[in-house]
């Protein structure tokens, strides 16, 4: 039985990190001892085993009373007195800052063996020179790294990528099934956070000219976040109030776009994005653009399965929307391609991947 720890910023969201990490963990509980370890407060969204032990660095602290450059001093040094309580046979990290704490501490303090999984573009995430410059240096501590595209193992240098793997994420259980059947509600839907990354602008621009022509169509969008009052004022001056509807957070997603005519994703970039991958799993004609770090890549084949457009190309989103709003057929035949990915991302054969590849590393760092 191996001891696995996990550790991450948190489970109170419904990230994409977050699902994988609980999915995962739940699997890998069945044979090993798994203990997870948060950032923030120990609270989760998700349905754990109960054989699975949850800790947190940030329960029962105060912070008001910190500053930033103490509080993750504290962070750091309630970590290593975790890891060395629990001393893992391995621990795996998701997420930046977890990330560069771990690291930190491989490089000082412990021994146990350290996957360190990148989610996001590393181009984007690691921009500025200083966030580069310590990536590059502590990376080298990681025993294996997970990527989720290969464009992303394409970021760092060889000696990096020969310890690495690329391990894309599972599709949601909940969404696995036969694709939708008869006639689709006149609905263009999206889903994602309400920031910048996401570039729902570009949705909403390109939209405004499709309802021209389309004009009993309407576009829902799924999600929250620190954009809403700009993307409302948006849709309030282009006076498009009763035809692009924010609907915020759901916990119906599948059935809130179940029966929709087409998915868009308009991102500027995604790792592995899971609501790409779950609306491809509803049988959903999709749209995407064809951003980096290549996971819209990895899961459309480009008028296929889907539809791939250049980052921030009005004029291409709203041809494909057309494309697929005056081809019915077309747009279905896309849609039942797009569900097959269902066979290629099953939850239980990705998360054997996982399993293989910790025993693949603790078994070289033994050696």
């Amino acid at each position: 039985m191996k001891r696995i720890m996990f550790y991450l910023a948190g489970l109170d969201n419904n990230g994409g990190a977050e699902r994988v990490i609980s999915n995962l963990s739940n699997y890998l509980s069945k044979n090993n001892k798994v203990t997870i370890i948060t950032t923030g407060f120990s609270k989760t969204r998700y349905k754990l085993n109960d054989e699975i032990t949850c800790q947190s660095l940030d329960n029962n602290v105060d912070k008001t009373k910190q500053n930033r450059i103490l509080k993750n001093f504290n962070r750091v040094k309630k970590l290593n007195r975790l890891v060395k309580e629990n001393n893992p046979d391995i621990i795996v990290t998701f997420l930046p800052n977890e990330i560069f704490r771990i690291l930190f501490l491989k490089k000082f303090c412990i021994k146990n063996p350290v996957i360190i999984s990148l989610r996001d573009d590393p181009a984007t995430e690691y921009k500025t020179r200083f966030r580069k410059k310590l990536m590059y240096h502590l990376v080298k501590y990681a025993n294996g790294i997970v990527f989720q595209t290969k464009e992303a193992s394409d970021f760092f240098d060889i000696n990096i990528k020969e310890k690495s793997t690329i391990i894309p994420n599972p599709i949601n259980e909940k969404f696995i099934g036969k694709p939708f059947e008869g006639t689709r509600k006149k609905e263009i839907v999206s889903v994602g956070r309400l920031e910048p990354q996401k570039n729902h602008e570009l949705l909403i621009d390109s939209f405004s000219n499709i309802v021209k022509k389309h004009n009993d169509y309407k576009l829902h969008i799924y999600g929250e976040g620190k954009l809403r009052n700009k993307l409302e004022n948006k849709i309030k001056d282009m006076k498009l109030e009763d035809k692009v509807i924010l609907k915020g957070n759901s916990s119906n997603i599948k059935e809130e776009i179940f029966e929709s005519s087409l998915f868009v994703l308009s991102s500027n970039h995604e790792g592995m994005p899971n609501a790409l991958m779950e609306a491809m799993s509803l049988g959903l004609p999709v749209i995407s653009t064809d951003c980096p770090c290549g996971g819209p890549n990895f899961l459309i084949e480009n008028k296929v399965n889907g539809i791939l457009v250049r980052v921030n190309n009005q004029d291409e989103m709203e041809e494909a929307m057309d494309n697929l709003i005056s081809n019915p057929g077309y747009a279905n035949k896309l849609g039942k391609e797009a569900n097959k990915i269902c066979s290629r991302l099953e939850p239980n054969m990705i998360y054997q991947k996982w399993e293989n590849y910790i025993d693949e590393i603790i078994k070289n760092c033994e050696e």
